[in-house]
């Protein structure tokens, strides 16, 4: 036998296929070869060759086939036996159908040359084959090497045939590494967040920056293929030239600047790039581009051109009918021929739709001039574009930066004046209409402000000098187009992409089913305006006629279509977006290996709609032992993964199987991990430190409140786009290995067991949901990340004393709180330790406002009281009366009350967005001459100061978020 096969002295690509090798429909999770150490009739062993393995499929003609997978390039390893052995080559679950066969392009494969053998040799084969294309063997390519053999070549396959149809899994957890700052920070994807390199001559006394949007590519598993993003990348100049890569899109062609010329970057392309670090009253400017793709999607050619790869609903306010299209005539928009097929959402969309390539930045928390806000209305499109719409309303460049003063220039110019403490911002796209999708997408990215104040902490050991970001968000992924089949069947493949791609929620199902004697549906996410009470009957586009509806069912016999359906449109926005992966730094479940000594985290949340309660836990093995040092070989789950699993209460896990909605499993006690050290949060650092514990969601149940069954107890809790800068001390875990565990509920507080991803959570098919999950599978909300502490000596115990110590007022003024942040308006006890105050904990004059105020009383930091109105804001999101008036779908309104309500007569006025403001502020003039900026504290509320009260009625828990201001929380009240 030989090792592999060969011509003259040494090893040449071949192709082989081995037609007996006649696969079933199932899938295919590896391929085998025996690794041959003796060369036999070979110049040498089989280990240290390449080779690609193949899945084909015959496609009817004589010696043609069409090629549905191609690993890519394996290596031979060593043997580790002498004589030799069978060696697996894992690959993600590949769907395969009864009558496909395998191949493999290249060498180090065993053959013997005997009379019965009937695997093809093609030699010589100069190319190997292409995924997703047709060859011949026979042909020109592959001609046929007239000689029997057998191949040591084999792959093995879960049989899905007949009776065997099982539930075989998903994306494998904490495979590949956390992705990390900098080219020294990557995984074993090539991941990492990319920094950008500030200018620091073009704008003396400012960072200069060239940022662009762009369209790319990244792996963010083992088992995916590389994901489409759009993303932010640096763009290589004179004065910061990089590595200087010439940037392409994911189909080839080159991104071109709005004068043609080549598009270079800082450095390649990454997700959650380029983060930004600014320094305190250091302005950064950014000329910024818009390189995205041009043109629509044409169905005849496949080619998405400037289109989104996400479903984009052009009902939706902003993402539609431009003012091109409308009625001056009657004062309304163009009329939709087919309202459940908006003209804007076709391919042949007419000239006056807004484009998909639209695009902005927002620092988001940022202090900004409003002409660098990045506001909805500030948004522009590719230079190149066809379109009556190439930037919005809004757009005003910084008056001193030039170069993006025409409107088709695709450019913009922005200045943030960084007039804030050190804090953890992120940068984020907000153009009207798809701000969701995009940043879904990917525009986003870190924007890191330092000053002294929090250098000095590092400087002198009192916080760790190691940070660790974490942006956390979830995603879900396309599946295969075998269980897209019959997971969601309209999803468009073409347009918006295949396995590995991301998906999004894009079709309305109403909570409600008028057929069915319950009114329930049961597959329903939604409530749907006129099925509600009181029904939303004046909408402009009703209840349609449904085309699955059967006169002649009998629904006491089996389920029936109801004779009506919402008339949204087909491809609908969801009112959320709870999807089933999370990732962290743009990797799907990784892992990381830590010290065992303390560390920063830098925590983001970049999610559309679900909160994160993050605690850690310790990992269990698959016997549901610890994974400590008393378990010094943990048990792996059926991927090869040890300690991917948190230990769950099994009574509760039981439970819940017939009972989803009532019951809420949580990890058994005994098993917390260490706690958080939180220090700061999106507006900096706190007051004073806050140990937070591991713990477990919990619901107020106190029925005598009126916010019973709003979320009660929590660890580190997290809203969309919320942050949380904290310490962890894994001195007392070393060779220990810790979860990151999620359970906050989704909706929130408001929790949908289908939205609730955990290791053996019931299966929920038969309403919607998704399979029961596997132990280390995905989907899996709650264990988030892997975090391995080295079985190495500990640091000393993490000093809380001495950063509380550094937290408390000093004499000199110096203390953390003190010294780097904006002085309170609003005195309260909670702030006595920061700055040696005696404000009251309770009473009049404790700073915390009632729910019957109208007008608020307080003391200051300057020992004077004041008395203010309370300006009435709300938020509304209860069907029937926050609404859609197109569709009747659900949506959440901002607006005012009426003042001074009273019983019976409260009233929310609710208000769209494109509605007039509430409040005109004028500026306020800070200094004199000199332009000293120094705050001082407010002595009399005649300075523009106001105080809102936020009303909210609704379901869901809202973050709020206020740009061009920072903001004091004074507190929250139930009702």
């Amino acid at each position: 036998a030989y090792a592999t096969d060969f011509n003259a002295a040494s090893p040449v690509p071949v192709l082989v296929v081995l037609p007996d090798a006649v696969l079933p429909d199932g899938l295919v999770q590896s391929f085998e070869i025996f690794n041959q150490t003796n060369p036999g009739g070979s110049p040498g062993p089989s280990a240290g060759n390449l080779f690609h393995a193949y899945i084909l499929r015959p496609t009817g003609i004589a010696n043609e086939y069409y090629v549905v997978f191609d690993s890519g390039e394996f290596t031979v390893p060593p043997s580790s036996n002498p004589a030799g052995e069978v060696t697996s080559f894992p690959v993600p679950d590949i769907a395969v159908l009864s009558g496909d066969i395998i191949a493999y392009y290249g060498a180090g494969v065993p053959v013997d040359i005997t009379a019965t053998g009937t695997d093809i040799l093609s030699f010589p084969a100069p190319a190997a084959p292409v995924a997703d294309t047709n060859i011949t063997l026979g042909g020109t390519d592959f001609p046929v090497y007239p000689q029997a053999r057998t191949y040591s070549f084999s792959a093995s396959v879960l049989d899905l045939s007949g009776a065997n149809t099982v539930y075989a899994g998903g994306i494998r957890k904490f495979v590949d590494g956390l992705a990390g700052l900098g080219a020294a920070g990557a995984n074993n994807l090539g991941q990492y967040i990319s920094v950008a390199v500030p200018d620091t001559t073009s704008y003396p006394g400012s960072d200069y920056y060239e940022i662009a949007v762009i369209e790319f590519t990244e792996q963010m598993h083992s088992d995916l293929p590389a994901t489409t993003h759009r993303g932010y990348i640096q763009l290589s100049t004179a004065e910061v030239p990089g590595i200087q890569v010439p940037l392409a899109n994911p189909d080839g062609s080159p991104i071109l600047m709005p004068d043609g010329s080549q598009a270079y970057g800082v450095d390649n392309p990454h997700y959650l790039g380029a983060s930004i670090v600014a320094q305190k009253d250091r302005p950064v400017r950014i000329k910024f581009y818009n390189l995205l793709p041009t043109g629509h999607y044409d169905p005849n050619t496949g080619l998405r051109g400037g289109d989104l790869f996400l479903p984009v609903d052009t009902s939706v306010m902003g993402s539609g009918m431009g003012p091109e299209m409308y009625d001056t005539v009657n004062g309304t928009m163009m009329m939709e021929p087919d309202p459940q097929n908006p003209m804007c959402g076709n391919p042949d969309k007419p000239y006056g739709c807004y484009t998909e390539n639209r695009a902005t930045l927002h620092l988001h928390g940022g202090i900004s001039p409003w002409i660098s806000d990045g506001t909805p209305h500030q948004w522009i499109t590719p230079a190149d574009e066809n379109t009556p719409y190439p930037q919005g309303v809004s757009v005003q460049n910084v008056p001193d930066m030039t170069g993006c003063e025409l409107a088709t220039d695709g450019c913009m110019t922005f200045y943030y004046t960084n007039q804030q403490s050190a804090r953890l911002s992120f940068y984020h796209d907000h153009a009207w209409g798809i701000t969701r999708l995009n940043v879904y997408a990917g525009e986003a990215a870190a924007y890191l402000i330092r000053d002294e104040t929090e250098q000095a902490l590092i400087d002198n050991g009192t916080i760790p000098s190691v940070e660790i970001p974490l942006v956390i968000q979830d995603k879900t992924f396309v599946a295969s187009e075998e269980q897209l089949a019959i997971s969601d069947e309209t999803w468009d493949i073409n347009r918006w992409g295949g396995f590995g791609s991301l998906w999004f929620p894009h079709v309305y199902s109403p909570a409600q089913n008028p057929g069915d004697a319950s009114g329930v549906n049961q597959y329903g996410r939604w409530a749907y305006g006129p099925w509600f009470w009181p029904p939303t009957n004046a909408i402009e586009h009703g209840p349609i006629d449904n085309p699955y509806y059967d006169p002649n069912c009998n629904p006491d016999l089996e389920w029936c279509e109801p004779a009506l359906m919402p008339g949204t449109p087909y491809n609908s926005m969801g009112m959320e977006a709870f999807n089933d992966t999370p990732t962290v730094n743009g990797t799907v479940y990784p892992t990381i290996t830590l010290e065992p000594q303390a560390y920063r985290f830098r925590i983001l949340s970049v999610a559309n709609d679900r909160f994160f309660n993050l605690s850690l836990y310790r990992a269990v093995d698959a016997n549901g032992n610890p994974c400590d040092l008393s378990n010094p070989n943990p048990a792996p789950e059926s991927t090869g993964v040890t300690c991917t699993e948190v230990a769950l209460n099994p009574d509760e896990v039981a439970a819940a199987l017939t009972d989803p909605a009532g019951v809420f499993p949580t990890p058994l006690a005994g098993t917390e991990g260490p706690s958080w050290i939180q220090i700061g949060s999106e507006g900096g650092f706190l007051p004073t430190p806050a140990i937070v514990p591991p713990h477990p969601i919990t619901w107020v149940t106190d029925p005598t409140v009126f916010n019973a069954g709003n979320v009660d107890q929590h660890s580190l809790l997290l809203g969309p786009a919320e942050r949380a800068d904290v310490i962890v001390d894994f001195s007392a875990y070393a060779g220990q290995t810790l979860i990151l565990y999620n359970d906050a509920p989704a909706a929130f507080p408001a929790r949908d067991p289908r939205y609730d991803y955990y290791t053996g959570n019931p299966d929920l098919r038969d309403t919607g949901g998704a399979p029961s999950t596997l132990p280390g599978y995905g989907p899996n909300i709650r264990t988030v990340m892997q975090i391995r502490i080295a079985d190495a000596t500990p640091a000393p115990a993490y000093d809380v004393a001495a950063l509380e110590s550094a937290f408390t007022h000093q004499a000199d003024g110096s203390g953390v709180f003190e010294s780097g942040q904006n002085p309170i308006i609003v005195g309260q006890g909670a702030y006595n330790d920061a700055y040696g105050t005696s404000f009251q904990n309770n009473g009049p004059l404790a700073g915390l406002v009632q729910i019957f105020d109208t007008s608020f009383s307080f003391n200051t930091l300057l020992g004077n009281t004041l008395t203010m109105p309370l300006q009435s804001k709300q938020i509304q999101d209860e069907m029937g009366e926050a609404f859609g008036h197109m569709y009747g779908r659900m949506s959440g309104f901002m607006g005012v009350e009426t003042p001074n309500p009273q019983a019976g007569l409260q009233n929310m006025i609710l208000m769209g967005y494109v509605n007039p403001p509430t409040e005109v502020l004028d500026g306020v003039e800070v200094g004199g001459g000199d332009f000293n900026l120094e705050v001082t504290p407010i002595a009399v509320a005649d300075d523009g100061t106001q105080i809102w009260k936020i009303t909210h009625n609704g379901v869901d828990t809202h973050p709020v978020h206020w740009h061009l201001y920072d903001v004091q929380l004074i507190n929250r009240v139930g009702w």
